[in-house]
């Protein structure tokens, strides 16, 4: 697999800085992991204790050198680079590699291609305020449902088929295979009338349930996210905020790095009452 460094913006407008025939990267610099750790003194003893670390708000500066090639002038090509970096919008840093497929999500802070340089080179910074890298492949599990055995084309026997069956575990390990805990949506579906759905990680006991009446068809959302924490409940085709009816005790846990048990249950209605899916985000702190 080739190296790929590929920025893009809205707007459809991206370059490859690994095979780009006019642009090549000359360097970069904030790609790594920067973790800051904070400490307390204790007065009159030696040393200090610690007390958190944190990952702060990545700035990534890319320069890039420009020639003519390809039926494009370097002019040109300047031209196209500003193009994605000459604007106030966001942009998407994407990293591929023969271990990792990960972006990272940012916003131009300074686009700089100095007058009366041969060859052009061009310096870009892009300030990240979330400065986890994220694996391009979507992240999703699903907790409870039913498994499908059917697919065409598909001969039928005599002793017949099945199209499906229930999954019978109510517990499923869900595995973070980042660096860093991860918030969660996790979408539950009722497969019939049932009531005040719950999950727990079993490992520590935390757990959330919602204070609802759900028929078949009815879905409910919670969002674990740091600043997006959130319970929709879509009951006959109207979605309606439901924060306020989650249970005393309830927590919007999120998935920790590593393996999470999670189990699933509702007040009435039976053990396979719903479907549960969750989607996560797999986290990295540098390239």
């Amino acid at each position: 697999m080739d190296y790929k460094l590929i920025v893009s913006d809205e707007d459809g407008n991206s370059v490859d800085f690994y095979s780009d025939p006019n642009i090549f990267l000359q360097g970069t610099v904030g790609t790594g992991a920067d973790f800051g750790i904070v400490t307390d003194n204790i007065y009159g003893y030696d040393g200090s204790k610690y007390r958190s670390s944190s990952l702060n708000s990545k700035s990534i500066a890319i320069t890039a050198r420009i020639r003519a090639g390809g039926g494009q002038t370097a002019e040109q090509a300047k031209l196209r680079l500003m193009r994605l970096f000459g604007h106030k919008g966001k942009v998407r840093v994407r990293h591929v590699s023969p271990s990792l497929d990960c972006y990272i999500n940012g916003y131009i802070e300074k686009a700089d291609a100095p007058e009366n340089v041969h060859p052009l080179i061009m310096q870009v910074v892009i300030n990240c305020p979330q400065p986890y890298w994220i694996d391009s492949a979507e992240s999703e599990k699903t907790i409870s449902g039913t498994e499908n055995l059917w697919e065409f084309a598909v001969e039928l026997t005599d002793e017949g088929m099945e199209f499906g069956q229930i999954m019978s575990s109510l517990v499923a390990v869900i595995e973070n295979k980042g660096q860093f805990d991860s918030g969660g949506i996790f979408r539950i579906v009722a497969n019939t009338v049932c009531s005040n759905p719950r999950l727990e990680n079993i490992y520590t006991g935390e757990f959330i349930q919602v204070k609802a009446d759900m028929v078949s068809g009815d879905v409910i959302e919670i969002c674990t996210k740091p600043g997006q924490k959130s319970i929709y409940f879509t009951h006959g085709g109207e979605r309606k905020n439901y924060f306020n009816y989650r249970t005393d005790g309830s927590s919007f846990f999120p998935i920790y790095k590593g393996q999470n048990s999670i189990r699933y249950s509702v007040g009435s209605g039976g053990d396979h009452a719903i479907d549960v899916t969750v989607d996560f985000e797999t986290r990295y702190g540098g390239i």
